[in-house]
């Protein structure tokens, strides 16, 4: 699976000076449906999901986002989520580059987890008579 994941500001630092992020990660919308039938794509959709913290721009580099990633929220086709990160400060580059690529992943499966369980009957509908 691809995804991309922007690090915005520093939140804060503790006192062993290990410093905590926000993040947001675009991955795609997984294939398949929910309990109503409706594919995630347009839950995302109707459920008002397909939206952004971000703006599209270029400026200021790499924290807004281009017209075609906004597109594929909208059109449900991408989901954003956002979380925390902590940055070890004696953790050198490849090392925050790897943790950073896990907890997005970690991320993504448990957020995406997390709409499943919400909307997992969203639309469903149904008719019952006497």
């Amino acid at each position: 699976m691809s995804f991309k994941v922007r690090v915005l500001d520093r939140a804060s630092v503790n006192d062993d000076g290990d410093a905590t992020y926000s993040v947001v990660v675009h991955a795609p919308t997984p294939a398949g449906v929910n309990g109503a039938d409706l594919t995630w794509v347009s839950v995302l959709v109707y459920a008002k999901r397909n939206t952004s913290q971000l703006k599209v721009g270029a400026v200021p580099p790499n924290t807004n986002i281009t017209q075609p990633e906004m597109d594929a929220l909208v059109a449900g086709t991408s989901v954003e989520f956002t979380f925390n990160w902590v940055v070890g400060k004696a953790w050198p580059l490849p090392t925050r580059e790897a943790n950073l690529q896990s907890r997005a992943r970690e991320e993504i499966a448990k957020q995406w987890q997390g709409i499943v369980d919400k909307y997992y009957y969203y639309g469903f509908v149904e008719t019952y008579d006497d």
